[in-house]
């Protein structure tokens, strides 16, 4: 990932910079530029700044105290993060007032240092530091009544960044998730369907189902919004296509109560019947549908309903492919009586 640092690259970085520093204390190596006379200075501040977010109070205090104490430009630098820096646990809060630390390091190792606990202060958590808050948004995206945070952040003199932010294992796991102009989320709703389901538009970020009814979308015309829709306006049935849904569904990456939901939803649309002139996605597809609405009910264990199905399924779409798997189905077993 481009906009993330993974915690192998920091500890590679660490070695690398551990050798350095050996070698100038050992040989009294020291690659001065003439243009940058504080480079050795620079590479301790980063190597304990690295040691810092894995956790190393000990050794990042002994360095940085040992360059706040020398004639530096990185002196200032050291000094500052030392002033908030008394535990291993106020590492976030550190680096966040010290600029030179939020320069250094991205904002996936920063977000990463994150306890749960402080999820709920996010908008202040950064109130005056060298990270901005443009936005944040709370929403409860899996059902598991804890919310997942959206937040749109920038570093000084950065672009915005928008982030979700989710508990795993008691621990703050950050996902990025777009580039967003003006650090702005804005909620709208599908137009087509009954349910008024809630979309999140996120500048530049991909579709996809996050839960029963959130759903992302990317301002492109192959990714869930139409053309004869102004901006912000979405079709749910573009959003949520049958396809998408038989790959979730048959790749076990849904369960089938969500599947029939989500198929559900787009049979609710009135572009599922073709009733509107324009190319549909969906209207040549209902085939599938009752497919899927039988072979939801089936993984369910429930025979009735997904007998019904199968037979509309049957009776409608005699020639396809799936009243075809549906017939030796019923064919095959005793739910048809």
């Amino acid at each position: 990932n481009g906009h993330a640092t993974a915690l192998g690259m920091a500890n590679e970085q660490l070695n690398i910079l551990d050798v350095a520093l050996q070698t100038e204390a050992a040989d009294g190596f020291r690659p001065v530029r003439s243009d940058y006379p504080d480079y050795v200075e620079e590479q301790r501040f980063k190597l304990a700044i690295i040691l810092a977010s894995q956790g190393d109070y000990e050794e990042a205090r002994f360095l940085l105290t040992r360059l706040a104490s020398q004639s530096s430009n990185w002196s200032g630098a050291a000094w500052q993060f030392l002033q908030s820096y008394e535990h291993p646990a106020d590492f976030l809060t550190a680096c966040a007032w010290a600029k030179e630390c939020v320069e250094y390091l991205p904002l996936q190792e920063l977000l990463s240092q994150l306890v749960p606990t402080q999820l709920a202060e996010l908008s202040t958590l950064f109130t005056g530091s060298f990270l901005r808050v443009e936005s944040h948004l709370v929403q409860d995206l899996d059902g598991d009544s804890i919310s997942e945070q959206f937040l749109t952040l920038a570093k000084v003199n950065h672009d915005p960044q928008t982030w979700l932010l989710t508990v795993q294992d008691e621990k703050v796991v950050p996902f990025w998730m777009a580039y967003h102009d003006g650090g702005r989320i804005e909620q709208v709703t599908a137009t087509d369907s009954h349910l008024g389901l809630p979309t999140y538009h996120l500048s530049g970020l991909s579709r996809f189902g996050a839960a029963f009814d959130v759903f992302f979308v990317q301002e492109q015309d192959d990714a869930g919004t139409a053309q004869y829709r102004p901006i912000g306006q979405y079709d749910y049935d573009f959003i949520n296509s049958l396809e998408s849904i038989a790959a979730d569904l048959l790749e076990g990456e849904i369960a089938p109560e969500i599947a029939l939901w989500r198929v559900r939803a787009v049979m609710s649309s009135p572009t599922f019947l073709c009733t509107e002139q324009r190319i549909q996605w969906t209207c040549h597809h209902q085939h599938l549908a009752y497919y899927l609405v039988g072979l939801a009910h089936e993984l369910m264990g429930q025979e009735a309903q997904a007998v019904a199905a199968y037979l509309t399924l049957i009776e409608g779409f005699p020639d396809t492919p799936y009243a075809i798997m549906a017939a030796a189905k019923l064919t095959a077993t005793s739910w048809d009586g």
